[in-house]
């Protein structure tokens, strides 16, 4: 089997992050889950956010670091996709609706590549969820 090299390994992943970005998962507990990706200085990121219940968690991460690639090799692109999906998730895919779409467009240029750099953004997304509170 061939080698891919991490640019070819990356390509590969940020195909399956744009697809993964065209949905909102609804994971148990009625939190909403979104993958969304990134780039910065040339490198691949993802960031994902869980959202609902006044609660928001956001993490940001380069997609295949040197460190990954050089232990996972072929297989790095597998370890993200089991990263961002881990079974206890129990996520399924709903319909990406408006009102989550304005909310992502309006904060994806805010996301900043250091996880705990993104609080003030988390603070202001608490403050827009009932916007994402279905109409009854």
């Amino acid at each position: 089997m061939k080698t891919k090299t991490k640019q070819e390994l990356e390509k590969q992943l940020e195909n399956y992050l744009v697809k993964a970005s065209n949905h909102v998962y609804l994971i148990e507990g009625g939190f909403y889950y979104k993958v969304l990706p990134l780039h910065n200085e040339g490198n691949l990121y993802y960031a994902t956010l869980i959202m609902g219940k006044d609660k928001v968690i956001m993490n940001v991460k380069q997609a295949i670091p040197e460190r990954d690639y050089q232990c996972y090799g072929n297989d790095s692109a597998n370890v993200v996709k089991r990263r961002l999906f881990p079974e206890h998730y129990k996520s399924k895919s709903i319909p990406n609706f408006k009102r989550i779409r304005n909310l992502i467009d309006s904060i994806k240029p805010l996301i900043k590549f250091d996880s705990k750099s993104n609080e003030e953004l988390i603070e202001i997304i608490k403050g827009r969820l009932i916007e994402l509170e279905p109409v009854k």
